[in-house]
C-alpha cells in the first residue's frame, strides 16, 4: 500500500508506517495497562499528525474501533485499560492542538452529498476538470464544488474491483489484494474467537472503502438500486463534521490491511514452528510472483533521477522573488508538478504553478491572478492557442512589482 501511494507522488504517506506500530502499542497496553505504555501510545499517535492529518484521522478511527472491541471482551483490567487508552488519546490530541489551524486550512468543509451529486453529467464535468480540458477561465465556484464532491465517488472502491481483489495504485482498483484476503481468512479459521475482533474491523472498514453508494464498476451513473440504499459512509460523511475530510474512501483500505495482517499473525501463531516456516516461504513466493502493483513490477521500474539541473542551483543564488515554471498549468497533476516541487527544495523560491484541486480556494486565487495578466494567460494557453502571442509591458511590470 505504501509503495503504491508513494509512486503516485504522496510522499506524506510515510505516516502510514506508524499505523502497525500504533496497533502493536495498543495491544501491549491492553496486556499490561501502565502509564509508560500509555505514554508510548500517545507519542506514536501524536507523531502521525506530524506527517499527515489524513492518517491521523484513520488512526483515531482505528483506536475507537479497537477500544470498542476491548470493551466487549470484559475482564478485570477493562476499566483501567480503557482509562489509560483514553488518556493516551487525549495527550496525543493536546500535542496536536497547535496544528489545528493548518488542518483546517488544508481540509476545508465540504458540502453534503446526495445520489444526485454523482450523476453522469457531473461525472463528465469532473473529468474535464481533472484532465485539464476545461480552460481556466471556465472554472467557477460551482464547478469546483461539483469536482470536490465527485472525488468521493471517484475515490471509492467499486464492486467489480472488490471481487477481482487487485492491489494497485488506481483508487478504483485499491483493495487489500487476494493474498491478504486469503491470509486473513486463514487467520480467522485458525485463531477462532481470538480473531473475531480483527475480522470485524476488517469488515467494517472494508465496507467504508466502498464509499457512499455501491459502484458496480468505475463508470457512471450510480445504479438506481444503489442510489436508493446509501452505505454507512454516506451517513458518516454527512453527519460527522470531521468525517467529510476523509473524502477518499479507498484509503481506508490501509486499516483493512492492518486488520488482515493481525489475523494472519494469529493464524501463524497457532502453527508449529516448521509449519510456520514453510507457510512463510509459500506466502513470500506467492507475493513476489504476483504483478499486484499497477503497471510493471517494482523491480522493473526505472527509478526517477534525483539529479537537479544546474539552472535551479543558479536560481537559488538570485534575489528573493517568485518563479514561474513553463508550461504554466493548473492541471493535470503529473510528474512535471512533482519535479517542480522537488527542484523547489533546492532553489526555495515560491512557485506560481498550481496543482491544487484539493484546495479549491487556492485554485480560484490562481485563476483570478493569472486571468488578470495577459502575459500569464499566454503562457497558460500555449497548448490551446496559436501564435502570435500578445501581452503588454504593463503586465510584465506588474509581475515585477508583485515580486
Amino acid at each position: 500500500y505504501f509503495y503504491g501511494e508513494m509512486r503516485a507522488g504522496c510522499i506524506e504517506l510515510v505516516s502510514c508506517w506508524f499505523l502497525p506500530l500504533h496497533a502493536l502499542l495498543l495491544i501491549r497496553l491492553c496486556e499490561l495497562p501502565s502509564a509508560r505504555r500509555a505514554l508510548l501510545v500517545a507519542l506514536n499517535l501524536g507523531s502521525i499528525a506530524l506527517f499527515n492529518w489524513y492518517y491521523t484521522a484513520f488512526a483515531g478511527l482505528f483506536t475507537l474501533a479497537f477500544a470498542a472491541w476491548r470493551f466487549t471482551l470484559g475482564g478485570s483490567n477493562r476499566g483501567r485499560t480503557l482509562g489509560w487508552m483514553g488518556a493516551a488519546v487525549l495527550l496525543a490530541a493536546a500535542s496536536n492542538v497547535p496544528m489545528l489551524p493548518l488542518v483546517r486550512a488544508q481540509a476545508p468543509a465540504r458540502a453534503p452529498i446526495t445520489a444526485e451529486t454523482f450523476s453522469e453529467a457531473n461525472w463528465a464535468l469532473a473529468n474535464r476538470i481533472s484532465s485539464g480540458e476545461m480552460g481556466l477561465d471556465a472554472l467557477s465556484g460551482d464547478t469546483l464544488a461539483n469536482h470536490d464532491a465527485m472525488q468521493v465517488a471517484i475515490n471509492s472502491t467499486s464492486l467489480a474491483n472488490l471481487v477481482a481483489a487487485p492491489f494497485g495504485t488506481n483508487p478504483l482498483e485499491s483493495t487489500p489484494g487476494g493474498i491478504a484476503l486469503a491470509l486473513g481468512l486463514f487467520g480467522l479459521v485458525a485463531a477462532g474467537r481470538r480473531g473475531l475482533g480483527w475480522a470485524s474491523m476488517a469488515g467494517v472498514f472494508g465496507i467504508l472503502t466502498l464509499g457512499p453508494f455501491l459502484l458496480v464498476d468505475a463508470t457512471p451513473p450510480i445504479p438506481g438500486w444503489s442510489s436508493d440504499r446509501p452505505l454507512p459512509y454516506f451517513y458518516l460523511y454527512n453527519e460527522l463534521p470531521f468525517f467529510s475530510m476523509v473524502y477518499r474512501p479507498y484509503r481506508l483500505v490501509v486499516i483493512v490491511l492492518l486488520s488482515l495482517s493481525a489475523l494472519a499473525a494469529l493464524g501463524f501463531g497457532r502453527l508449529r514452528w516448521r509449519h510456520r516456516r514453510w507457510l512463510a516461504v509459500v506466502v513470500f513466493g506467492a507475493g513476489a510472483s504476483q504483478p499486484h502493483w499497477a503497471g510493471d513490477r517494482p523491480a522493473r521500474d526505472t527509478p526517477a533521477s534525483a539529479e537537479v539541473p544546474e539552472a535551479y542551483h543558479q536560481l537559488a543564488d538570485l534575489p528573493e522573488g517568485g518563479a514561474i515554471e513553463l508550461p504554466l498549468h493548473y492541471l493535470p497533476v503529473s510528474t512535471a508538478n512533482a519535479r517542480y516541487q522537488y527542484y523547489q527544495s533546492v532553489h526555495k523560491k515560491p512557485l506560481l504553478n498550481c496543482n491544487e484541486l484539493i484546495l479549491s480556494a487556492d485554485l480560484v486565487r490562481f485563476r483570478d491572478y493569472v486571468s488578470a495578466n495577459s502575459f500569464l494567460v499566454s503562457l497558460l494557453d500555449l497548448g490551446r492557442s496559436e501564435p502570435p502571442y500578445q501581452f503588454s509591458g504593463q503586465d510584465l511590470q506588474r509581475l515585477l512589482d508583485d515580486g
